[in-house]
């Protein structure tokens, strides 16, 4: 709250990010579980102090006034997991894969592992990729490789949407292997991992991803004592690609910069997005697995002359034209604005964002987010298995319902006033 009461000592820390989208999607053997508890994991486990809200318990203290408004979960942040047991032998791995290439799996010819590697002569290569809507507190990942004679399984990651990739591991032996991951999925909402196999025979029998999430408890549908109504419902079949880094140079090691994101500058300074002359320009680059729908734009910026502007442009043939997505102009020392533009050329997968700058006296900006949604490839409604899991007097209760269509109710009965503990998501076998 301290945002708002006029303590802040920058006007910079006031600001705020536009454009974050809840959108779970499951792929078969993907489970998340969002618990009404936590495990003491928050984003601030690094070092940078634990949240009072952490042990903080509805109805009590700073959270008194919550019940009034509704509020049915015991605490305010909640630790769930993420997890993906990727389905390899049967080929249904390649619905939920970004890239596949050069592998052949079990049901394709009987041939072992589960997945490996089709032509010898050439590496096979894999690329999963984990948005989540919650942030990563951790992962770990476990591999059951079986690696051909003078082969080798590599592992990289990328959190810069596939730009860049850093080693994780190089499996030389064949067995089963875990890897910690969180090192670098540690405030994360999205990843890539990349699986380059080589030599003849090699691939892996198992792929296992499990992840350790930061959410709230307060928009969890719980239940209360009665008879409680769920709606179940699915919508759209879209992903999203997020463009959005730190623009403080020391915060590095914390988070994605900016510049991971390999922006075009034009007299632009390296911090805070500062204009450098009367006039410059950042554009970034963005590409899509699927045909775009829309481009969103967050942006918190400082015009402070009433000359001073930003003028924000989206191109979709390279560069060579540029079409007007929004205005943001002074005089103001702080503010934020939101755009979408859905005027979308057909079968459209790239796009190069523009923050055109005019300045007289200070012209920035603090915070850029760009999210560009697509149609996802392979994307279509299955049924889903929803769990509940909740205390009645200290008796575990449980309740497991199908929904077979994309909007559907059902009714859950508690006898008594129920302690939530858990509800779970996964597409149903």
């Amino acid at each position: 709250m301290q945002e708002y009461d006029g303590s802040t000592l920058f006007r910079y820390e006031s600001g705020y990010s536009l454009g974050y989208r809840v959108n779970v999607q499951l792929r078969r053997g993907e489970r998340l579980t969002r618990n009404w508890s936590n495990k003491g994991l928050h984003v601030m486990m690094d070092g940078g102090g634990t949240p009072g809200a952490l042990k903080g318990r509805v109805g009590y203290h700073a959270l008194r006034y919550t019940p009034r408004y509704g509020d049915l979960a015991p605490g305010r942040i909640g630790n769930g997991t993420l997890a993906y047991d990727v389905p390899l032998a049967d080929g249904s791995f390649r619905g939920g894969a970004l890239v596949a290439t050069n592998l052949a799996c079990t049901s394709e010819g009987g041939a072992g592992p589960a997945v490996h590697v089709k032509d010898p002569q050439s590496p096979g290569v894999l690329v999963i990729r984990m948005p989540s809507s919650y942030v990563y507190l951790g992962g770990d990942l476990s591999v059951k490789a079986v690696v051909g004679q003078g082969g080798t399984v590599r592992v990289a990651f990328s959190d810069n949407n596939g730009l860049d990739y850093k080693p994780v591991t190089t499996v030389t032996a064949s067995g089963a292997h875990r890897i910690d991951l969180k090192p670098f999925v540690f405030r994360r909402y999205d990843y890539r991992l990349k699986f380059v196999f080589e030599g003849s025979g090699t691939g892996v029998d198992a792929v296992r991803l499990v992840h350790d999430v930061q959410h709230s408890q307060r928009p969890l549908p719980a239940l209360a004592k009665g008879a409680n109504t769920i709606t179940f419902s699915a919508g759209p079949q879209e992903g999203t690609i997020t463009i959005e880094g730190s623009t403080e140079p020391k915060n590095r090691e914390k988070q994605l910069l900016y510049t991971d994101f390999r922006p075009e500058r034009q007299h632009i300074k390296n911090n805070l997005l500062v204009l450098s002359a009367g006039g410059g320009r950042v554009t970034f680059p963005v590409k899509t697995p699927g045909d775009m729908t829309r481009i969103r734009v967050g942006i918190f910026y400082r015009a402070r002359d009433p000359r001073d502007s930003w003028d924000i442009s989206v191109s979709f043939d390279g560069g060579k034209t540029f079409q007007p997505v929004g205005r943001c102009a002074g005089p103001t020392v702080s503010m934020g604005a939101s755009f979408v533009f859905e005027n979308v050329p057909p079968g459209t997968r790239e796009a190069i964002v523009r923050f055109a700058g005019k300045q007289r006296n200070t012209t920035m900006l603090y915070n850029v987010r760009i999210d560009a949604d697509y149609a996802e490839p392979h994307g279509g409604f299955r049924p889903v298995r929803v769990t509940y899991v909740w205390e009645e007097d200290g008796q575990e209760k449980r309740h497991v319902h199908v929904a077979g269509k994309p909007h559907e109710t059902y009714q859950i009965n508690c006898a008594e006033r129920p302690t939530m503990k858990c509800l779970t998501v996964e597409l149903a076998e």
